[in-house]
């Protein structure tokens, strides 16, 4: 019965170091994929990078040829400078002198306009004398007629005056 009991011990043992032969062995596998999926990832990222390496070193050489075409620029504009320095400076020395002549022709026009407002002052005080003496011209035959006028009244008042004389005179006669 012992017997019989061990045997029946050992093959389940037996069974049970089977299913963790296959358990273990499965095990092994998961991580053997595991494994070649980890080392692909990592290819894949060197690759990556490698690629990303190659870019950042072809961008530097871009940038290296870059700096070289600005520093050459820069010498080829330094040159150019000088020269549009030197043109235009003639150019601001003929434009000072073109403002010096037009200065001195403005400053004539100023002279000739003072002049002509001078000149057309004096024409507004002839004009406004010769419209005075002609006011006076028409006024005076106006004003001898109203002096005429008067005298006549004048006249007429002493006349009367002279009447109411005598009447004061005759009514101070009578009384």
């Amino acid at each position: 019965a012992k017997v019989e009991e061990l045997k029946k011990m050992l093959e389940e043992t037996g069974q049970k170091s089977g299913e963790i032969e296959a358990t273990l062995k499965a095990k092994e596998e998961e991580v053997r994929a595991r494994e070649e999926s980890l080392r692909a990832e990592k290819e894949a990222e060197i690759s990556k990078k490698e690629v990303e390496i190659s870019k950042r070193e072809a961008e530097l050489a871009q940038r290296d040829d870059v700096i070289e075409t600005l520093k050459r620029g820069t010498a080829e504009l330094k040159e150019l400078s000088a020269l549009q320095v030197k043109n235009k400076a003639e150019e601001v020395e003929a434009l000072i002198g073109k403002v010096r002549d037009l200065d001195e022709r403005l400053k004539e026009k100023e002279v000739e306009a003072d002049q002509k407002s001078n000149e057309l002052e004096d024409v507004r005080k002839e004009l406004s004398e010769a419209q005075t003496h002609a006011l006076k011209a028409d006024l005076v035959p106006t004003l001898e007629a109203k002096v005429e006028e008067l005298k006549k009244m004048l006249e007429e008042t002493g006349q009367k005056s002279g009447e109411i004389e005598a009447a004061l005179k005759a009514k101070e006669e009578e009384v």
